[in-house]
């Protein structure tokens, strides 16, 4: 499934991972969408959201969700948060897309 100006439709497998700051993070693996519940107006509603796999030589495997990446060109996929980012270490607990953990 795709949206309208989604970036997950540029990724693609293979493609190099950048933080914020320039430096590599890794690769993209596998792409996926999964369903997360989110408050809305006051409501929890089912949203479909696009992932992909950061392969990264030195931690875990992480699924990275489409509103976490700043660019995507050609080559590679440049994140919103630094390589060095608590807020990677917090996605790392993560082991699969949501509405897959199994």
């Amino acid at each position: 499934m795709s949206y309208a100006n989604d970036p997950m439709d540029q990724v693609l497998e293979g493609m190099e991972v950048y933080g914020s700051d320039g430096e590599t993070i890794g690769e993209v693996g596998d792409i996926s969408y999964g369903v997360e519940m989110a408050e809305g107006g006051g409501q929890l509603v089912a949203q479909e959201r696009g992932y992909f796999r950061l392969v990264r030589p030195l931690g875990p495997d992480l699924y990275i969700p489409s509103d976490h990446i700043e660019e995507v060109t050609t080559d590679r996929v440049t994140l919103t948060h630094a390589s060095d980012s608590p807020e990677l270490d917090r996605l790392a607990e993560r082991q699969e897309p949501p509405g897959q953990e199994g």
